[in-house]
């Protein structure tokens, strides 16, 4: 699986607010067909926080080694930076039903997996668990990119006036960032590609409402020796800056739950 190593920071500014206007170097890149930096910018501005809240439906799709499968799950995710959060994870069946479920807390030192249709659940340490494989299937794409604090940096680096400058800057990093409007289920979007290149042609899709600076998909592809990815993943709500209620990282097993050695989120036990 991936191994993400992102750093960021920065205030939380609500997905809701309107556009910036724009200034007259960024609107003239625009008309140029350059990506349009400041939409992207404020958008991404929700990972820069330390406190999110968000409904998600995160779909996987896996082909590779002779075997191909799609993996879909529902996940309301609360997470506190640096290391905290709890996840409340539904599996869809293939016809489309609702599968196992599972509720994983990490307090900032341990992770608790509890599968509530068992009963059972398991404890490890928050540095065994984050070399583990869980952390899409737990966090999905969007939890995964907040916790890790990288699309913060992004959103940092897209600053300025001077779109061909910055275009320029990220090429040098290894980066490459391209977007325009595209009409996505009859709405119109904003669609950015972000392009890591290298042997697994690692990219980040971004689908953006203009009107809200909102992200409403984020979509990822990547690919091993083994195995492709193309993993999506619908923002259903977001909280950008939550209260979260003492208690909310802490994990008490319910009265009957049995403690066992490893409890793995599916599919990748």
């Amino acid at each position: 699986m991936l191994s993400f190593a992102f750093i960021g920071a920065g205030p939380v500014k609500a997905q809701t607010e309107a556009v910036p206007s724009r200034t007259a170097p960024e609107a003239a890149s625009t008309a140029e067909n350059a990506p349009d930096l400041a939409l992207l910018r404020k958008a991404l501005a929700v990972f820069a926080g330390t406190t999110l809240q968000a409904e998600t439906e995160f779909q996987i799709d896996a082909k590779g080694s002779g075997a191909a499968f799609t993996y879909r799950e529902h996940i309301a995710i609360q997470a506190k930076r640096p290391g905290k959060f709890r996840t409340r994870i539904t599996m869809y069946a293939p016809d489309g039903g609702r599968g196992a479920r599972y509720m994983v807390v990490n307090d900032g030192a341990k992770v608790f997996t509890y599968r509530p249709g068992a009963r059972q659940y398991s404890v490890t340490t928050r540095k065994a668990w984050e070399a583990s494989d869980e952390d899409l299937p737990v966090l999905g794409l969007f939890g995964s990119a907040f916790m890790e604090g990288f699309l913060s940096d992004v959103a940092k680096g897209l600053g300025g006036s001077d779109s061909k400058a910055t275009l320029e800057t990220l090429k040098t990093m290894g980066l490459t960032l391209t977007g325009k409007p595209e009409t996505v289920d009859g709405t119109e979007l904003y669609a950015y590609t972000l392009d890591f290149g290298g042997p697994e042609n690692t990219a980040y899709r971004f689908l953006i409402d203009p009107a809200a600076a909102a992200i409403r998909q984020i979509e990822l592809k990547t690919k091993d020796r083994r195995m492709e990815l193309v993993m999506k993943e619908k923002i259903l709500r977001l909280w950008s800056a939550p209260a979260t209620p003492a208690g909310t990282f802490q994990f008490v097993p319910p009265r009957g739950a049995k403690k066992v050695n490893q409890l793995t989120v599916e599919p990748f036990k």
